[in-house]
């Protein structure tokens, strides 16, 4: 069991990590990286939520590889709770950031030329947050 356990550990968290670690690294260069017009013109913002989405999914997935064999009954009720919330706290955050992008280029695309006004990145941030709050009442 103990064997298993250390198996799983090291070969599902060294891979969480090195993806964590991969994202951490985009976001660091999305945000030195601002000034290129590539970049700016991404919304790095959105880019930025999604990643911190996507670093959350996979921090749920250390938690979805726990089972009752590891821990006691009471730590897998907060395991069980852990898992659910990074998984769907993730996934908002990810797929949120995903939907403002397409909404934005969809409403600069389908806007007449007279009424094209830049979309604000509060805005864009109230969309992608807008569902975690709903959510979570």
């Amino acid at each position: 069991m103990l064997h298993s356990l250390i198996r799983y550990l090291t070969y599902t968290a060294g891979q969480t990590t090195i993806y964590n670690l991969q994202s951490i690294a985009t976001i660091y260069i999305y945000n030195r990286c601002l000034l290129f017009r590539v970049i700016y013109s991404s919304h790095p913002s959105a880019n930025t939520i999604m990643l911190v989405g996507i670093i959350v999914c996979f921090l749920a997935v250390l938690c979805i590889g726990v089972d009752g064999r590891f821990v006691t009954p009471w730590q897998f009720l907060i395991v069980c709770q852990a898992r659910a919330w990074t998984m769907s706290v993730g996934f908002t955050l990810a797929f949120g950031a995903m939907f403002s992008k397409v909404w934005r280029v969809h409403r600069l695309s389908t806007k007449a030329k007279a009424d094209q006004g830049k979309v604000s990145r509060i805005y864009l941030i109230r969309i992608i947050g807008s569902p975690l709050i709903k959510r979570y009442e």
